[in-house]
Parts: structure tokens; C-alpha cells; sequence
């Protein structure tokens, strides 16, 4: 009765350090750590729950002493990966051999408990979300390192060796599948949160980043290449109110997603685009100079006037758009400047006939706000109605 009493307090225990791992775990995906880091402090916490729970070892037969470590350890490779389960096996073993006695059947058992872990995660690929019956499947492969016991003369008879194979299955079925379920919702606390932070960053119409969204990505863009050049497109759709006016809301809000969708798919996938309210949408184009932002707010502008948007009755809707371009050089950082000249340039092609792009005159140095001038270009394409609308 004794054994049983302290069997079930040393699962209570493990299921307890399981727990803080779990909240640990979401806290460190939270943290969007390097993977090199993230890997590194994974393993360091499954090692550090290994030798905890090799603390607090029950016997449950003279002479047969069990703990947690398969279960850690096995847990390591299901939930960590291949450097999480070396790591705490490695750890555990060498604190196992410093034990001394039977070390080279736990030691055994270590490495049974990793691979099943490991061989586990592997046959998960392929499924978004386990649920139950996999992870009570994890605990019975996990489990399986309890045959090593039979390397101890302890556990050959019969009754001991049924006793400590029932303990350690048990222990591997009921952590198992308390972890699995911990951690699922962790990740999916995770994945609530990160939806709400997305949400809050982008416009809910087009799906593109709005201001505050737009402005992180530009401190993360400069924080990576504060030295190389960094290009500002302001792209506003010409005569847009004449679009609401005449076909209505609901046709320049999908105007409004058309657009978005053309620039999305004109860009590079580390250019940022955004809707800045109203038509008026904002590129960002890291390491990228003047001359290479003007043909590539060029082409955006022959884009968005080449789009068609159909309508049920009467003719498609075309648009086109005004682009102003400035240039942050080595060394900027002020996101104000850079919108103020895009503005001015932007202000310029406008009053200058719209469907046209302005940007600073020369190439790549000029700090926002130091431009006089300016350089403008379009295509002297015929207007049509719906192109002239706003």
C-alpha cells in the first residue's frame, strides 16, 4: 500500500513538472526565438525535467527502483525533436551512470523512450492536430522501454516483473496523454493570440497590413538592413469617389480588394504593402534605390490599369493609380520623413494628370524631406471613363 501511495505521489509529481514544461514550451513559441535558439533552450528543459524526476525515484519491488526519465525523455523527441530528445537522453544517461548499479539497462531504456518519442513525432507529419488516441499511442511506444527491467535480476520473477512493466505503463499512458492535451492547449492559445495580434494589424477589407502593421514592418525592415537603402511607394487610386458615386460601395470596396490583390502579386515576397485608409495604399520596398523602386511602382501602375473588374450589368470597371516614390538612404530611420516625401511626390503626380509616377530626382542618397524636384513619368494611354473616376 506504501509503494502504491508513493507511486502515485511520484506521478503527481512528474504530471506537475509536465505542466510547468508545458507552459514553458508555449512561452518560448511565444517568444518567436531563432530556430537554433529555440531548439537550444527546448533541450535544456526537457534535461533539466529529466534529472528532476531521476530525483525522486519509488520502489516498487526490493531492489527495483522507477522514475519518470523514459517518460521525459521520450516526450523530448515527440514534442522537441530530434536535438531535444539527444540532449535530455544524454544528460540522463550520464546522471544514471554516475548512479551507478544497473546503468546499462537504464541507460537502454533512455534510448528506447527517445526513439519512440522521435519515431512518433514522425508519424505526425501529416496531421494537423493529434488528438487522445495519439497520444495514448505515445504513451504505449514510450512505454516500451520498460523491457530494458528485464536486463535486472530484480525483475526476473514473475510478480516484480509485472509490478514495475504495469508502473511504467501506466505512468507512460497517463503522462502522455496529460502532456498531449497540455500542450495542445498551449498551441492553441497560441495560435488564438497571434490571430488577434494579425487581426489588429491588418485591414479586415483587403487583407494587407493597415498603419500600425505597415510601421512594425518598417522597424523590423530597418533594424535588418539599416544601411542598405529602403524605397517608399504611396499609391493613391485616381477619381475614386466618382467609382462609389457612380456604381456604388459595394463596387469600390471590391475595386479596393482587386487592387490589393494586384499589388500583392506584383511584389517580392520581402516587400510590404499596405492600405493606409480610404484608396490610398503605402509599398515598402527594402534594399531597394530609387531607380529600382521607379520601375517597380512603374509596373504597378500599368498593372492596376490593365485590371478589369467585372460587373453583373453595363461595362467592367478599370482604374488607375497615382504613385509617389522616396528613397530613405544609409543610416535613415525616420518613417515620417519618408511618408512626407512620398506625399509631396505623390501630391505632384496627381496635379500633374494622375496615372503617372513622381519620385526624387536623384538616385539612392537623398535623406526624405532634403528633395527638390522631382522626376515624373506616364504612358500616354487613352483615359477611359471608369479610369478617370474619383
Amino acid at each position: 500500500m506504501q509503494d502504491t501511495i508513493a507511486f502515485l505521489l511520484m506521478l503527481v509529481h512528474g504530471v506537475g513538472l509536465l505542466a510547468i514544461i508545458a507552459i514553458l514550451f508555449g512561452v518560448l513559441q511565444r517568444r518567436r526565438f531563432s530556430h537554433g535558439r529555440q531548439v537550444l533552450l527546448l533541450g535544456l528543459l526537457f534535461a533539466t525535467a529529466g534529472l528532476l524526476v531521476m530525483l525522486r525515484p519509488v520502489q516498487i519491488v526490493p531492489g527495483a527502483f522507477v522514475d519518470l526519465r523514459g517518460l521525459v525523455v521520450g516526450l523530448a523527441g515527440a514534442f522537441g525533436g530530434w536535438p531535444a530528445a539527444l540532449m535530455t537522453a544524454l544528460v540522463t544517461i550520464a546522471y544514471r551512470i554516475h548512479l551507478g548499479g544497473h546503468y546499462i539497462a537504464g541507460g537502454i531504456s533512455i534510448l528506447i523512450a527517445a526513439g519512440a518519442g522521435l519515431l512518433w513525432r514522425r508519424g505526425m507529419r501529416a496531421r494537423r492536430a493529434p488528438g487522445s488516441r495519439h497520444f495514448i499511442l505515445l504513451g504505449l511506444m514510450i512505454a516500451a522501454h520498460s523491457v530494458s527491467t528485464l536486463m535486472a535480476a530484480a525483475t526476473w520473477a514473475n510478480g516484480p516483473l509485472i509490478a514495475v512493466l504495469t508502473t511504467l505503463t501506466f505512468a507512460s499512458l497517463v503522462g502522455s496523454l496529460a502532456f498531449g492535451k497540455m500542450i495542445q492547449r498551449e498551441m492553441r492559445l497560441i495560435a488564438s493570440e497571434r490571430m488577434l495580434a494579425d487581426e489588429a494589424l491588418q485591414d479586415p477589407l483587403t487583407g494587407l497590413w493597415n498603419r500600425r502593421g505597415f510601421e512594425r514592418q518598417y522597424i523590423e525592415a530597418r533594424a535588418q538592413d539599416l544601411d542598405a537603402p529602403l524605397s517608399l511607394l504611396l499609391i493613391d487610386i485616381d477619381f475614386f469617389k466618382r467609382v462609389n458615386d457612380t456604381f456604388g460601395h459595394g463596387v469600390g470596396d471590391r475595386v479596393l480588394e482587386a487592387t490589393a490583390a494586384t499589388l500583392l502579386g506584383a511584389l517580392r515576397p520581402l516587400d510590404q504593402a499596405s492600405r493606409h485608409g480610404g484608396e490610398e495604399f503605402a509599398v515598402l520596398l527594402p534594399r531597394t534605390n530609387s531607380g529600382d523602386a521607379r520601375k517597380v511602382a512603374e509596373g504597378l501602375r500599368r498593372a492596376v490599369a490593365a485590371m478589369s473588374i467585372d460587373m453583373p450589368e453595363g461595362p467592367s470597371v478599370q482604374i488607375t493609380v497615382s504613385i509617389g516614390v522616396s528613397v530613405c538612404g544609409d543610416g535613415c530611420s525616420s518613417l515620417k520623413l519618408l511618408f512626407e516625401t512620398a506625399d509631396a511626390q505623390l501630391y505632384r503626380a496627381k496635379t500633374g494628370g494622375r496615372n503617372r509616377v513622381e519620385s526624387q530626382p536623384t538616385a539612392d542618397a537623398p535623406l526624405p524631406g532634403s528633395a527638390s524636384g522631382s522626376v515624373s513619368s506616364a504612358i500616354g494611354e487613352p483615359r477611359r471613363f471608369a479610369a478617370s473616376v474619383r
